[in-house]
C-alpha cells in the first residue's frame, strides 16, 4: 500500500514518465532508506514490494474485451484496480472496501475477466441491477461517456434473474453473469442458484446483509457463501463502508469472508467478543482479504478542504431551545427528533413565530456569498424533508436565493429519470447557476455530482460514513478543480452534540480495525449502540438519547450513573473533583420545580405532620443529608426553614452563606448525638457504597448516623427514586429495630401525585437509645441475614412521568392524602402555575379542544407560544414570577 501511494503521487507528478521508470526510482528510493537505517527486515520488504508491483506492472494482461479507459481519459484498469485483481487472484475471497470513485464493481467485473472464470452471480441492491446492467455492456452515454465496461460488441451475456426459476436459463453455463438483487435472495433462489456451474460470487453492498445469522434471506446467503468454500470458487465482496457504523457491520464482514469459521456464531457472542478484544487479530483477519484505499492517495485528485461553520442562536431562539429541552412529555429520543428540526428550521417546530432562524438566515448568506464568484452549489440536507426541503415553511420557501440562480431538488420523491436529468443539467454550461439541494438518504448509487464547484451540509447525517458517501458524490474522478467542504452546525446545540458523538463512535471503531485496545467508556458506547436498530435514524439512536443528550435531567441521570454506588470517599476525592462545579449548576434548575423540590415538598408534609402529632413548635432541628442547593430548606413553611441545617460533601452547592451550611458526608455526621429532631435524606443513599462481601458496609454506617444523631421520638425519612427500591423491607423492618428504630407505615411506601411525581420512601422513628457501635458489630458478625435488606434495586419499571415541573398541593401515602404545607414563595409559584394552565385550558376549549385549531393572532396575543413535537401540539407560557416555563396539558 505504502509503495502504490507513493507511486501514484510520482505519476501525478510527471505524467510523461513510465510507469517501469517510476517504479526503479521509488524502490532505488527505498533501499537508500534501509541502508541508512541499517534495517535488514526493511531490506527484505523492500525486495517483496519490489517484486509484488513489478509482477503487477510488469505481468498483468489487461482483458482483451474490456475497453481501455473510462470516461475523462481515466486509464482502466488502474494500478489500484491491479492491486484488487492480484488479492483476488490470491486470495480468493476479498473484500474490496476501497473509498467511492475507485471502481470497485470494475475491480470485481476485471477479476472475473482477468482470470477467465465462467459464470459470476452478482447479487445487488434492488436499486443498482440496472446499474449493473450498464457496466456489463458496451453503451456509450449520449453525450459520448463510456458507460459499459466492454468493448463494442464484446459485451458479455447477462441474466437478470427475477425469479427462481430463471437461474434454470443458466444451467449449463449459457450466461456470463447472473444478477440477483439482494430482496431476491431466498432459501428457494439460493438452492436453484448452486444449480448454475458458477465460478465466482459477487456480493455488492455487502455489509447490508444484517442479522447474517438471523432471517431467511441472510440463511441463504450464509448458505451460498458456505457453498462457494465447498467448490473453492471466488468470492469478491464490495462495500463503500471500510469503516462500518456498528460492530454488527464488522462482525457481518467475518461471517462472509470466513463463513467456515464464524459463518455460525451468534451475532451478540461474536460482537460482544471483538468489542471486547477477545477476538486475538482480528486486525490481522481483516486485513489479510480486505482492500480499503483512499481517494485522495491512490488517484489523482484536486485539494479537497473541510470547515465547519458554527451558528449561534439568537437570545429568542435559545429561550425556545429551552422549551424543548424542559418538556417532560416528550421521550428522549422524541427530543432529539424536536431539538434537530428547531435548530434546522425553528418555524416547522413553533409555526407562529415571524422571524427567520439564524441557521436559515446564515445558509442564505453564505449561498449568496458562493454565487458572487462560483457557479454550481451542492446542498445537503439530512434527516428531514417535509418543512425543511418540501411543504410550508420550508427552509426553501424562507429563503432569498440569488437572482439568476436555478434551484433544483433531489429527494425521495424524484425518480431515478429525473435525477439523471438534473446531473446532466449540472454537467451542462460551466457558466449557468445552479443551486442543488439534495436530501443525503436518497443518493445511494450511480450518482455523479463532480461538476459542483462546491459542497455545503446544512446539516450532517447520522454517521461520518454517510458524510464521507455524501461528500464523495462530488469529490470523486472527473473532479476538476479543487473544492471546499462547508458544514453548518448550531453551536452549544443537539447538533453539536451530535457531531461529538458520531466522532467518539467512529474513533473508537476505527481503534478496533488498528488492533488498539478501547476505553471503558469506548466500550460502554459500542455496546449501547449495538441495542440500537439497524434501521433507526438518528432520532432514535438509544446511544444518543440515554448517554449524549444533556437536558438538566438527562444530565442529572448520567451524574447519578455515574455515582451509583460509588461509596462516599470516591464521590469526594474522584467525582466532585472533576464535576463538582457541573454537578452543582445542573442542580440549581431543580430548585423550584422538578422531581426534586416535590419531594421536599413531601418531606416538609411529613415534618409538619410530625410536629402536630408530637405537639412540637416551630423551631425543632432539621437536618438536610445530602442536601443540594439546599432543596428542604427552600421548600420548608417559611416559619420552619430557619430550623433546617443542610449538609452536602459538595461546597459548591453553598454560594450564599447563611450560617446553617455545613460541608461534610453522610458517613460521618458533624453533629452530636441525640441532636436532630428529623432527618431527611432524599435521592442520595443510592451513592453509598455496600458490599458486604468484601467488608464494605458503608450504607449501614449511613443508617447508624441517622439513629445517632436523632432524639429519642425523633423522625428521619430516606426517599429514592421512583425507579429504586430496597431489596427486602421485611429484612429493613428487622434491621432497623436492632438499630432502635421504627417503621413508621402511614409514611412508608409508594408515594404519588398525579402522573408528575412518584418516588419510594420509609419513615423511621427513633425508639430508644441503643449501642450502636455493639449493633453494627453483630449485625456483621452474626445477623448478616438482615444487611440483605440493605440492598438496593435500581432498575424498577416504571411509568414515565409527566409533568414533573408541576408544584404538588398533595401526595397520596398508601391511600391517604398529605396536603402540602406550601411557602410564600411556592404559593405564588402555584398560583400562576395555575392560572396559566386554566386561561390555557379555556382557550383551547374555545376552539374545540384542539390547539392547532387556536388562531395564531389568539396565541399571541394572550402570550402564549404554541409548538409541535410532529406528533402533537402543546402550549407553553412563560411566568412572570419564576420566569420558569408553565406547560398546557
Amino acid at each position: 500500500d505504502y509503495c502504490v501511494t507513493n507511486y501514484s503521487k510520482k505519476k501525478r507528478e510527471d505524467r510523461e514518465r513510465s510507469d517501469t521508470d517510476i517504479l526503479e526510482e521509488y524502490i532505488t528510493t527505498l533501499k537508500g532508506k534501509a541502508a541508512y537505517f541499517k534495517n535488514t527486515d526493511f531490506n527484505d520488504v523492500v525486495e517483496h514490494v519490489e517484486e509484488y508491483v513489478t509482477s503487477l506492472l510488469n505481468d498483468f494482461t489487461k482483458p482483451d474485451a474490456v475497453v481501455d479507459e473510462l470516461g475523462s481519459g481515466r486509464k482502466f484498469p488502474d494500478l489500484n484496480q491491479i492491486v484488487n485483481i492480484k488479492e483476488v487472484a490470491d486470495q480468493r475471497r476479498v473484500l474490496i472496501g476501497d473509498e467511492m470513485g475507485m471502481g470497485k464493481s470494475g475491480s470485481a467485473i476485471l477479476s472475473k475477466e482477468y482470470l477467465g472464470l465462467g459464470t459470476a452471480i452478482v447479487i445487488v441492491p434492488s436499486n443498482a441491477v440496472d446499474l449493473w446492467k450498464e457496466y456489463l455492456s458496451d453503451s456509450i452515454s449520449s453525450t459520448g461517456k463510456q458507460v459499459g465496461y466492454f468493448k463494442p460488441g464484446k459485451a458479455p451475456r447477462v441474466l437478470e434473474m427475477q425469479r427462481p426459476e430463471d437461474a434454470n436459463q443458466s444451467k449449463s453455463g449459457e450466461y456470463d453473469y447472473v444478477i440477483v438483487s439482494h430482496d431476491r435472495i431466498t432459501e428457494e433462489s439460493a438452492d436453484t442458484l448452486r444449480n448454475i456451474p458458477y465460478e465466482m460470487v459477487i456480493i455488492d453492498e455487502a455489509h447490508k446483509f444484517k442479522n447474517i445469522t438471523v432471517g431467511k434471506r441472510s440463511e441463504a446467503l450464509l448458505n451460498l457463501l458456505e457453498d462457494c468454500e465447498d467448490r473453492d470458487t471466488y468470492t469478491v465482496m464490495l462495500s463503500g463502508t471500510p469503516i462500518p457504523n456498528k460492530i454488527k457491520d464488522m462482525a457481518i464482514v467475518l461471517k462472509l469472508l470466513y463463513p467456515e469459521t464464524y459463518g455460525r456464531i451468534e451475532n451478540n457472542v461474536l460482537v460482544a467478543s471483538i468489542i471486547k478484544g477477545d477476538l486475538v487479530g482480528l486486525r490481522e483477519l481483516l486485513l489479510k482479504r480486505t482492500q480499503m484505499k483512499k481517494l485522495s492517495e491512490s488517484v489523482e485528485m484536486p485539494e479537497k478542504e473541510e470547515n465547519m461553520e458554527y451558528v449561534a442562536l439568537s437570545e429568542e431562539e435559545r429561550e425556545l431551545y429551552q422549551i424543548l429541552m424542559e418538556d417532560d412529555q416528550f421521550t428522549a429520543m422524541e427530543r432529539i427528533s424536536a431539538l434537530r428540526l428547531f435548530c434546522l428550521n425553528p418555524k416547522k417546530v413553533f409555526p407562529d413565530r415571524e422571524t427567520r432562524g439564524s441557521k436559515v438566515v446564515h445558509m442564505e448568506k453564505e449561498i449568496a456569498n458562493f454565487f458572487e464568484t462560483k457557479n454550481k452549489l451542492v446542498l445537503f440536507m439530512n434527516g428531514y424533508v417535509s418543512g425543511v426541503i418540501r411543504g410550508e415553511n420550508s427552509i426553501l420557501s424562507q429563503m432569498n436565493v440569488p437572482e439568476g440562480v436555478t434551484v433544483r431538488v433531489i429527494d425521495g420523491e424524484v425518480s431515478r429519470e429525473e435525477r439523471r436529468s438534473i446531473e446532466e443539467e449540472l454537467k451542462g454550461s460551466s457558466t449557468e447557476k445552479i443551486l442543488l439541494v439534495v436530501n443525503g438518504g436518497a443518493v445511494d448509487v450511480a450518482v455523479d455530482f463532480s461538476a459542483a464547484d462546491g459542497v455545503k451540509f446544512y446539516n450532517e447525517p447520522w454517521t461520518k460514513f454517510d458524510k464521507m458517501q455524501q461528500t464523495s458524490r462530488v469529490y470523486r474522478p472527473g473532479l476538476t478543480h479543487d473544492i471546499t467542504v462547508d458544514t453548518s452546525m448550531v453551536k452549544d446545540t443537539i447538533e453539536e452534540g451530535i457531531h461529538k458523538y458520531i466522532e467518539m463512535k467512529y474513533r473508537a471503531v476505527v481503534k478496533l480495525l488498528e488492533g488498539i485496545p478501547l476505553s471503558e467508556l469506548e466500550k460502554s458506547l459500542l455496546i449501547l449502540d449495538e441495542r440500537t436498530s439497524d434501521t433507526v435514524s438518528i432520532d432514535r439512536d438509544l446511544g444518543l438519547a440515554e448517554e449524549w443528550l444533556q437536558t438538566p435531567m438527562g444530565r442529572m441521570n448520567n451524574f447519578s450513573k455515574m455515582t451509583k454506588e460509588i461509596g462516599e470517599k470516591e464521590f469526594r476525592s474522584a467525582f466532585l473533583e472533576e464535576h463538582s462545579e457541573a454537578y452543582a449548576s445542573v442542580y440549581e434548575t431543580f430548585e423550584t420545580q422538578s422531581i426534586q423540590a416535590n419531594t421536599a415538598r413531601f418531606v416538609s408534609a411529613l415534618v409538619d405532620e410530625y410536629r402536630r402529632e408530637k405537639n412540637l413548635p416551630d423551631d425543632i432541628i432539621i437536618l438536610d443529608l445530602a442536601s443540594g442547593p439546599e432543596m428542604l430548606r427552600k421548600r420548608m413553611r417559611d416559619e420552619v426553614s430557619a430550623n433546617v441545617y443542610s449538609l452536602d460533601i459538595n461546597e459548591e452547592h453553598f454560594k450564599e452563606q447563611n450560617g446553617r451550611q455545613v460541608v461534610g458526608g453522610f458517613v460521618t455526621v458533624p453533629f452530636f448525638d441525640s441532636s436532630v429532631d428529623y432527618v431527611n435524606l432524599s435521592h442520595a443513599l443510592h451513592y453509598s457504597s455496600f458490599r458486604p462481601e468484601k467488608g464494605n458496609y458503608e450504607r449501614l454506617h449511613v443508617l447508624a448516623e441517622i439513629a445517632r444523631v436523632l432524639k429519642v421520638g425523633g423522625r428521619a425519612t430516606i426517599n429514592l427514586a421512583h425507579t429504586q427500591r430496597f431489596k427486602s423491607m421485611e429484612a429493613i423492618r428487622e434491621l432497623v429495630d436492632e438499630m432502635g428504630l421504627m417503621v413508621i407505615d402511614s409514611a412508608t411506601g409508594v408515594i404519588t401525585s398525579g402522573d408528575c411525581y412518584k418516588s419510594f420512601s420509609i419513615t423511621l422513628e427513633k425508639i430508644e437509645e441503643i449501642d450502636l457501635p455493639s449493633t453494627i458489630k453483630e449485625l456483621r458478625n452474626r445477623r448478616r441475614h438482615l444487611l440483605y435488606g440493605l440492598r438496593l434495586d435500581m432498575n424498577i419499571k416504571s411509568k414515565k412521568l409527566q409533568g414533573s415541573q408541576k408544584i404538588t398541593r398533595s401526595f397520596t401515602v398508601n391511600d391517604r392524602v398529605l396536603e402540602t404545607a406550601l411557602n410564600r414563595e411556592d404559593m405564588s409559584l402555584l398560583t400562576e402555575q395555575e392560572s396559566i394552565q386554566d386561561e390555557g385550558v379555556r382557550l383551547m376549549k374555545e376552539f374545540g379542544e384542539s390547539i392547532d385549531a387556536i388562531p395564531k393572532e389568539e396565541i399571541l396575543k394572550r402570550g402564549y407560544l404554541r409548538y409541535t413535537s410532529g406528533k402533537k401540539s402543546r402550549l407553553v407560557k412563560k411566568g412572570s414570577y419564576s420566569k420558569n416555563f408553565v406547560y398546557v396539558d
